[in-house]
């Protein structure tokens, strides 16, 4: 009986932990955000793949970060542009990972190359 038990609370804590990791937060606003775009990968899988490299710029308010990008909806484009200035334009969301906690993603709407 206690085997069967421990096997039961194993089982919902594990469904507890998928249903949390990786899941969309309600919030989201329109931004868009110029840096160097890259590919990342992280152990866990706690990633979306991609990154912007943002340098401060006085002009458009931005500070020196990482972001992490969705470029679902712009991949072909993401995928010619890797390791080039781009600015990208989207939706910011947040995510929820078991590890990481809750992380900003910018969700790619629209990408193109930055003309220096």
């Amino acid at each position: 009986m206690k085997i069967r038990w421990l096997v039961l609370v194993g089982l919902v804590q594990l469904a507890v932990a998928c249903a949390a990791g990786g899941k969309d937060e309600k919030k989201a606003e329109k931004v868009a955000y110029t840096g160097t775009l890259k590919r990342v990968v992280a152990i866990g899988g706690e990633t979306s793949g991609w990154r912007l490299l943002v340098e401060e710029n006085q002009e458009k308010k931005q500070k020196k970060e990482t972001i992490d990008v969705d470029v679902t909806k712009v991949k072909k484009e993401a995928e010619a542009l890797e390791g080039k200035k781009v600015t990208i334009s989207g939706t910011m969301t947040e995510k929820t990972w078991p590890e990481r906690g809750k992380v900003k993603v910018l969700v790619g709407e629209k990408i193109g190359e930055e003309k220096e």
